[in-house]
């Protein structure tokens, strides 16, 4: 993993069959704060990411809503 992230596995539902699948992420070992928003560039870095991969445009308006960004 990568330096300062720590590596976790979840459980996710997916949206189109609410199927339960084992995910890997990765969480900040810096910050502890529940609430804690990422910048917005990281945002935008993950709404690139899933537009190259052809996510559902709700999905992507969702992320986008989370921090109310403005789409580039």
């Amino acid at each position: 993993s990568e330096p300062g992230y720590k590596m976790i596995e979840i459980n996710i539902e997916l949206v189109d069959d609410n199927r339960i699948v084992e995910a890997i992420t990765f969480i900040d070992e810096a910050t502890s704060e529940e609430n804690f928003i990422p910048p917005k560039e990281y945002v935008q870095t993950i709404v690139n990411g899933a537009k190259a991969h052809k996510f559902p445009q709700n999905y992507i308006n969702y992320i986008i809503s989370i921090l109310n960004i403005q789409e580039q």
